[in-house]
């Protein structure tokens, strides 16, 4: 009877202590978890500080060189809806040096003012203005999204060799609705993104995640707003429903591409993917794409992997971990790689892909496909490629022509198709 009384009593105290163990753990990490999200608010209440004290985020400049005062008046509101005081100044616009404008109109100061945002319509269309869709720049042009299909507009954008200082901003006629100011919010704050005005942090706290939700299937097909000709190339392409991404830019090629895939990367962590398929706007599919996707898919169910690639463009110091054999083609494991037309990104890569550094400025170590392929676990490549790319359109990072990659691409998988055969044979 003792023993059983004793016994109760330091089960009692037992589970007594515990309790109290637990909910001391509990106590501690929500203190933890405290400090942290006041560290991260008040970080980005000290940049929404900054930025306002340098005009950058509560204050913009409108220069009306049209007498269209609709337009005026929907991006007044817009930027008041979003708790930016909105100035607009019909003469010389000296008075806005220190703040971001937009110049509505066919302006002189294109020249004598590189660091502002313009609205550019050609004189002609200046009586007839209508509110549409426009274009920025921040070299100097906005540009209505009428001019932007237009032979005109693609030979005068390649003369002033301004395409990667272009910003998309919409601006439509009929009021604006709530889905409305979430896209102009995103495009304005891009453009403060692209010229490191804000991080990607505060860019990220900032935008509507209800406009910015990754599609169901994962398919995902990066593209430049600015970049129409591209994405109609794509419409072309695209019989496998992938739905089209709007990126990021930055002033450096290479940063705003990096920038886009932190984003998609951060949407799926947040979103709760388990591996998303993302492509580039000049892919070129394969006619047997969803029956290859579906062996590869099959293969990579029971294997350890971070990132399939779709092709990859060098291979020097690549080493080969295995090779299996799919059909009378090879899907090749290995150590890293390097090319972001298309690849499927498994949970690991996502995770890894929302940690880029946007600080590091080291094209040689921090280009996203350098970064991602540094820190997998294994990649697989089809060899032949699964996709290629198109020859005729050019490379939005590197202002260069695909063409110059083609040679490059096809040694790689040559070289490729020789480490597997290479691989094989010493089994």
């Amino acid at each position: 009877m003792k023993f059983r009384n004793w016994y109760y009593k330091f089960r009692a105290k037992l589970l007594y202590s515990d309790l109290r163990l637990i909910k001391t753990i509990k106590k501690k990490l929500s203190r933890i978890r405290d400090k942290v999200n006041k560290a991260k608010f008040r970080y980005l209440f000290k940049q929404l500080v900054t930025l306002e004290k340098y005009g950058a985020y509560k204050r913009i400049g409108i220069i009306s060189a049209s007498r269209n005062n609709d337009l005026i008046e929907q991006f007044k509101d817009a930027f008041q809806r979003l708790g930016i005081t909105c100035d607009v100044c019909n003469s010389d616009p000296i008075q806005f040096e220190s703040i971001p404008y937009i110049v509505i109109g066919n302006p002189d100061w294109l020249i004598n003012y590189p660091d502002v945002y313009y609205v550019y319509i050609t004189s002609t269309e200046l009586n007839n203005l209508q509110p549409d869709s426009v274009f920025s720049n921040a070299c100097g042009v906005f540009v209505r999204k009428a001019l932007l299909d237009s032979s005109e507009f693609d030979r005068w954008r390649k003369e002033a060799q301004i395409s990667k200082y272009m910003f998309y901003l919409p601006s439509p006629d009929n009021g604006w609705a709530k889905t409305d100011i979430s896209w102009f919010q995103y495009y304005l704050y891009r453009v403060f993104l692209a010229y490191d005005r804000i991080d990607f942090d505060l860019f990220f706290h900032l935008i509507d995640r209800t406009i910015l939700n990754l599609p169901n299937n994962g398919r995902i097909c990066l593209n430049l707003p600015e970049s129409a000709d591209r994405r109609k190339e794509f419409a072309k392409e695209n019989r496998y429903d992938f739905s089209v991404f709007p990126g990021l830019k930055h002033c450096t090629g290479w940063i705003g591409c990096a920038l886009s895939y932190k984003l998609i990367f951060s949407l799926a962590l947040e979103q709760g993917y388990s591996s998303i398929m993302v492509c580039e706007d000049d892919v070129l599919f394969p006619a047997d794409f969803e029956s290859k996707i579906e062996s590869i898919s099959n293969l990579l169910d029971n294997k350890q992997w971070s990132i399939f690639s779709g092709v990859i463009a060098n291979v020097d110091g690549m080493n080969v971990q295995d090779v299996y054999e799919l059909g009378d083609e090879y899907v090749v494991a290995v150590d890293r790689m390097i090319s972001m037309v298309f690849n499927i990104y498994n949970k690991d890569a996502i995770a890894n892909g929302a940690k880029w550094n946007e600080k590091n400025h080291d094209k040689n170590t921090n280009t996203i496909d350098v970064f991602l392929g540094s820190k997998l676990d294994s990649c697989f490549v089809l060899v032949p490629f699964l996709v290629k790319h198109k020859e005729d359109l050019d490379s939005t990072i590197w202002n260069t022509s695909n063409a110059r990659y083609s040679d490059m691409i096809c040694g790689a998988e040559n070289k490729l198709r020789q480490l597997a055969k290479d691989f094989r044979k010493k089994d």
